[in-house]
């Protein structure tokens, strides 16, 4: 099949290691991904009383690639006060960390936090214990006085990781109490563990608002063509010489990743790394 170049062409002439690289770093606007990126920016720009902002879907679905493309507008949207105001941040993203034992670990939490925000005027001390007090007042100084829009938290489901049920419901009220006292959105992105953390109020239901990113599934016809389509995608930027005809194996494709774009990606990554590698082998035998 004769190949139509989508890729830049420069990438032949190119190692290996280069072009792995760009198909590593492709991302896509495919249908279901420009559908949450329109309801999030919605969120994002809308005055409401919605502070807590709970983006769910399965793994590999594209949740990580969808706050990426979220940065990068709110970032463009807000150069020109960023340039007259070096101290301003519209928008920071951490990922929540997996506690190393039962409980969730909140000094990790904050720190984290505060390592992004880079706020010259928080001084921590550099000896003693610091408590995880000071740590979220330090925090809560650092958000308002980067004037931050979002916060984003990624892998947010591993909040809930706590070794009792009653502390649940504090996971969210201390996340709930950063938002109302900073005026900062905290965008909670995570699978569908995450919905722990949502139900366990109904004020929180109210104040809060769910963006559902599905995944591709194959008995919906929509779904089906936009699924083939992703394929045909991702065969286009994948920089052989020859174009490779993964279409014809799509429902192989649908197998593997479950109608995850992110799932499908990092096969199709894989792939391509065994292909040079078994290339790179059959050279060196002649």
């Amino acid at each position: 099949m004769a190949h139509d170049y989508s890729f830049p062409q420069e990438l032949l002439t190119l190692p290996i290691a280069d072009r792995i690289s760009y198909f590593q770093q492709y991302t896509m606007a495919h249908p279901k991904l420009l559908i949450a990126a329109e309801k999030l920016k919605n969120a994002i720009d809308d005055p409401g009383f919605f502070s807590l902002i709970f983006l769910f879907g399965p793994t590999g679905v594209g949740k990580t690639t969808l706050l990426r493309r979220i940065t990068q507008r709110l970032l463009a949207s807000f150069h020109k006060e960023m340039e007259l105001d070096k101290g301003f941040i519209p928008i920071a993203n951490i990922e929540v960390a997996t506690p190393e034992f039962s409980n969730f670990d909140w000094k990790d939490f904050y720190l984290r936090a505060l390592g992004v925000l880079q706020d010259p005027c928080i001084q921590l001390p550099s000896y003693g214990r610091i408590t995880n007090l000071k740590l979220k007042t330090s925090l809560e100084a650092a958000l308002k006085h980067r004037r931050l829009k979002v916060f984003c938290l990624d892998e947010a489901q591993n909040l809930s990781k706590v070794a009792s049920g009653r502390k649940l419901r504090d996971q969210t009220d201390c996340i709930k109490s950063l938002a109302n006292l900073t005026q900062v959105k905290f965008v909670l992105a995570g699978t569908y563990d995450l919905l722990i953390l949502r139900n366990l109020s109904a004020q929180l239901c109210r104040r809060s608002l769910d963006i559902h990113f599905e995944r591709y599934k194959v008995e919906n016809e929509e779904d089906l063509k936009a699924f083939r389509g992703v394929v045909q995608t991702f065969q286009r930027h994948l920089p052989f010489e020859e174009e490779p005809d993964l279409l014809k194996y799509w429902d192989f494709c649908y197998e593997r990743s479950f109608g995850c774009v992110g799932i499908l990606k990092g096969y199709l990554k894989h792939w391509q790394q065994r292909y040079w590698m078994e290339l790179k082998l059959s050279l060196c035998r002649i």
